[in-house]
This record gives C-alpha cells, structure tokens and sequence, in this order.
C-alpha cells in the first residue's frame, strides 16, 4: 500500500535555508543604494527575494550605534578634559 492511499502525504524534503556571506549582503545592498537599478533585477540577477534585498538595502543605510571608548572603565583619565579641548578651539570663550 501506499502512504498516500492511507491517508498520509508524504510531504517533499524542505530545501536548506541558504547563508550570505557579509561580503555578498554589503555588495548587493550597496548596488541597491546606489539606484541605478530597481529592486527586482538586482534581486533576479543574485538569486534571491526582492523583500531580501530591501532588507539588506535598509540595514545598510541605518547609521552604526555609537561605540563605547576602547580601554574599558578609567580609559578617559589620561585624556584630556572637556574644558582643556574647547579652550583650543575657542580660545575666546570663557570657560
């Protein structure tokens, strides 16, 4: 007898989902970004969603957060302060 005789489907094996490298989401986004072509050919021309290029395309023009000062905890103590750094470039200013 066959599975599907009894009631049961056999359903096809699902496909792997596919992994970019960060070089192919940045040179994709980046031809987005650039306007030159619209969505879809750039989409069909790579193999992909167009929802995934827009995708790519947003996450590349969203601006970096701002990143913590390296040197950890007490890294600012040998800088030198607010106060020095604005008398150099506004000497008139009165601190």
């Amino acid at each position: 007898m066959s599975a599907v005789s009894e009631g049961r489907h056999e359903t096809p094996m699902k496909k792997k989902r596919r992994t970019h490298s960060p070089e192919f989401k940045a040179r994709v986004a980046m031809e987005a970004l650039k306007g030159i072509k619209p969505v879809h050919p750039i989409a069909s021309k790579n193999e992909i969603h167009q929802v995934q290029v827009s995708q790519w395309k947003k996450e590349r023009k969203r601006p970096e957060p701002p990143r913590a000062p390296s040197g950890g905890p007490g890294a600012h103590v040998g800088s030198p302060s607010l106060r020095s750094r604005r008398r150099e470039f506004l000497p008139h200013a009165q601190v």
